[in-house]
């Protein structure tokens, strides 16, 4: 698990759900690696790669054999460090995102999450459940790039590693994969 000490409460108002749109867009294409690359890769490793925000950390977790951890961290840096965000992947992102809100909206549990948090938290960035129709235009690949360098850093990221591994092991991958992270 690597976490980014910076999730969806650091997001504007106006671009709401953009730590998401970060977490997902990230996994979808690297400098180095293209997104069908990053999924053939993690599967021929037998693991599984996830990305999610949540109001304070965005989360990648990647599962997998304790065998394959260099090859595991060394895509998940890949992931964190070297996002393209390809402009394709983000308009699809966009208009899937558009009719999951659409569906939503008809959703008793989501319409009553809204109202509570809203109420619970009034005017504090607790209060928003992520994208809105409203903030997904605003969502855009400038955007989204300028939150991974600003928040995607070293000094506010954590690596959590269980499992079947020696300390000297995850050391060693680790050190591999993110030492150069500056």
């Amino acid at each position: 698990i690597l976490g980014i000490q910076s999730g969806l409460a650091v997001d504007p108002a106006e671009k709401a759900g953009l730590a998401q749109f970060v977490a997902d867009l990230a996994q979808e294409g690297t400098t180095t690696r293209s997104s069908e690359q990053i999924k053939r890769e993690v599967f021929g490793l037998g693991a599984n790669l996830s990305g999610f925000a949540g109001q304070d950390v965005s989360t990648f977790q990647m599962r997998g054999l304790n065998h394959t951890l260099p090859q595991m961290l060394a895509i998940l840096s890949d992931v964190v460090r070297n996002p393209s965000f390809p402009q394709a992947e983000l308009d699809l992102m966009k208009a899937n995102t558009a009719q999951r809100l659409q569906a939503q909206a008809a959703s008793p549990q989501y319409v009553n999450n809204k109202l509570f948090r809203q109420t619970l938290f009034g005017s504090h960035p607790y209060a928003r459940i992520g994208v809105t129709p409203e903030t997904l235009p605003a969502i855009d690949r400038a955007s989204i790039a300028n939150f991974q360098q600003t928040y995607y850093r070293p000094n506010n990221a954590t690596l959590i590693v269980v499992g079947d591994v020696t300390a000297d092991a995850v050391f060693a991958a680790a050190e591999k994969a993110f030492g150069g992270w500056e």
